[in-house]
């Protein structure tokens, strides 16, 4: 994955974010996504949680950290708005 689209997107986006256009993110989810489906389909039945979502433009968001749990993983989402 070192030498992935989806790593030289999210280098990019790091470096400048001024460069994180709607196609850019959509291209590195779109990656993002093919690499998690072919981790899950190699190692079968090791899924321990699949957490989605989205946020939308058309409201102004806020900086934040959202926590999401389940019985059987979690994750913290920080949102940085600049």
């Amino acid at each position: 994955m070192d030498k992935s689209t989806l790593t030289d997107l999210l280098t990019a986006i790091a470096a400048n974010p001024a460069v994180a256009t709607a196609r850019a993110i959509s291209g590195a989810v779109k990656d993002l996504i093919e690499t998690v489906g072919k981790i899950m389909k190699k190692n079968k039945n090791d899924v321990v949680e699949l957490f989605e979502g989205s946020y939308g433009t058309h409201l102004s968001q806020a900086s934040r950290s959202e926590r999401y749990h389940t019985d059987a993983a979690g994750v913290e989402v920080d949102l940085t708005v600049g």
